[in-house]
């Protein structure tokens, strides 16, 4: 099996321990892990922000790792070889996932030596961006080109291949889970602190409505808690700019689906095959 690895799950995997235990554990997990040198230079870019090492030699150790995985072809053809995924992105820009999927293909079909079909459904794209998700599952489906999986998959794989134990891995979902929480968190921490202050009973009532709202938070009521805060007194808002800034962090990561769907796994790890 060959692994495809996005950004997105290189930084969990190297967060969850702060060292490169996970990244170890994929490379012995695969017979050959690769990534796109866009997603390299991705990590680079936002490592200062998106990645926490343990000290200042393991960055250097993890970075030195990535840089044996990025896959390096001599391309004859660029346009050829993006020609086919461009056909589900028209006019979309060449992002790390996107050139995640053309390796991907180009891996399992296209570089075959004998043309005996050997890769086809051995190539699995771990991603946790789920729109990257929703906009290829069905070319990854219907080219036989293999799975595309995330973070948890990932996880449960180290822990059927024995690297870590269930108790690990339950352990390691949950941080993950609340990671994806922090905008929600932060967002409902301030409206406590907000709710703390002397405020007329009208607006009381608004922003313990909106508390409710984010303890119910879910990807339906996402647009509903952000109209709520909209909807509060403009003379407020302006006093609290705060309030809006977290609002537009919970815009951009929108943790809904991925909270439900770390929820559902997380309440399925004690099946008796994991």
């Amino acid at each position: 099996m060959i692994a495809i690895v996005d950004a997105c799950t290189i930084f969990n995997l190297v967060n969850l321990t702060e060292d490169a235990t996970y990244i170890g554990y994929l490379q012995k997990s695969f017979s050959s892990v690769y990534i796109a040198p866009q997603v390299y230079h991705e990590i680079g870019r936002k490592k200062k922000d998106g990645l926490h090492f343990r000290d200042d030699d393991t960055e250097k150790a993890i970075i030195k790792d990535l840089e044996k995985l990025i896959r390096y072809e001599q391309i004859e053809n660029p346009k050829e070889f993006t020609a086919n995924v461009f056909r589900i992105r028209k006019g979309g820009k060449e992002d790390g996932e996107f050139l995640s999927i053309c390796h991907s293909l180009d891996l399992s079909r296209i570089i075959m030596d004998d043309r005996s079909g050997k890769n086809l459904l051995k190539v699995c794209f771990f991603t946790d961006d789920d729109v990257a998700k929703l906009e290829f599952s069905k070319y990854y489906e219907i080219n036989q080109i293999g799975q595309i999986l995330d973070s948890v998959d990932l996880l449960i794989v180290f822990r059927l291949k024995g690297y870590i134990n269930s108790k690990i891995l339950e352990r390691e979902c949950k941080s993950l889970k609340k990671f994806y929480s922090k905008p929600l968190l932060a967002l409902e921490n301030k409206v406590k602190e907000l709710k703390k202050q002397p405020l007329h009973n009208e607006l009381q009532n608004r922003l313990s409505a909106i508390l409710e709202m984010i303890h119910n938070y879910s990807d339906d009521s996402h647009k509903n808690l952000v109209e709520a805060i909209g909807n509060l007194p403009q003379a407020f808002i302006r006093t609290h700019k705060d309030l809006l800034l977290l609002v537009k962090e919970l815009n951009h990561w929108r943790p809904g689906k991925k909270i439900s769907a770390l929820e559902e796994k997380i309440s399925r790890l004690s099946n008796i095959y994991i």
